[in-house]
C-alpha cells in the first residue's frame, strides 16, 4: 500500500524578532531552477575534491580544493538564497528583507526551507522517477541463451548443425 501524500508541505519558523513566518514547498517552475543549480553546484563540488592530472597527493588534492573553495562558497551562498527566497512568501511579499536577517534566523529558514523541499514525499518521487528513467535509459541485456543449436537454423536436409 501507498502511503498518502503530504499535501503542500510547510512549516512555521519563529525568527528572533518574534515574527512567525510560513515556509513551503516551492512551486514548480522555481524548484526546476533550483534543483537545476543544486545539481550544477553538486558536479562543481564532485570536480574539486577529484585530483587533477598528475596531483595524485592529498596535498595537491587539497590545494586544489583549496583554490576552488570560495567560488563554492559563493555559489553555496547564492543557492541558499534562492531556496528560501522561493519558499518563504513572507519574502517574496516583501514583509521580510533577508538582507536584513540574523544569521541564525536565515539558518532557521533555510532548515526549515531545506525539510520542505527534501520532504520524504518529494524524495519517494525522485527516486521513483530516478528508478523509472534508469530502467527505460539503462543499457538493453542480451539474450543469455548460449546455446549453439538454439542459434544454428536447422533443417531436416541439412541436419541440426548445418554441416
Amino acid at each position: 500500500m501507498n502511503p498518502l501524500p503530504v499535501l503542500s508541505p510547510e512549516k512555521t519558523v519563529r525568527l528572533s524578532s518574534g515574527t512567525h513566518v510560513t515556509v513551503r514547498e516551492m512551486a514548480w517552475p522555481k524548484a526546476r531552477l533550483f534543483l537545476g543549480t543544486f545539481g550544477a553546484l553538486g558536479n562543481r563540488l564532485g570536480d574539486a575534491i577529484r585530483p587533477a592530472a598528475g596531483a595524485a597527493t592529498l596535498a595537491a588534492v587539497g590545494a586544489s580544493i583549496l583554490t576552488q573553495l570560495p567560488a563554492l562558497i559563493a555559489d553555496s551562498a547564492a543557492l541558499s538564497e534562492q531556496l528560501v527566497n522561493g519558499c518563504v512568501p513572507e519574502i517574496a511579499a516583501g514583509r521580510v528583507q533577508v538582507e536584513e536577517l540574523p544569521a541564525s534566523d536565515f539558518m532557521r529558514l533555510l532548515d526549515a526551507s531545506l525539510e520542505v523541499t527534501f520532504n520524504e514525499d518529494i524524495v519517494r518521487l525522485g527516486n521513483s522517477v530516478a528508478g523509472r528513467v534508469a530502467r527505460v535509459m539503462g543499457p538493453a541485456t542480451p539474450p543469455t541463451n548460449s546455446s549453439p543449436d538454439a542459434s544454428t537454423p536447422s533443417s531436416p536436409a541439412v541436419g541440426p548443425t548445418g554441416t
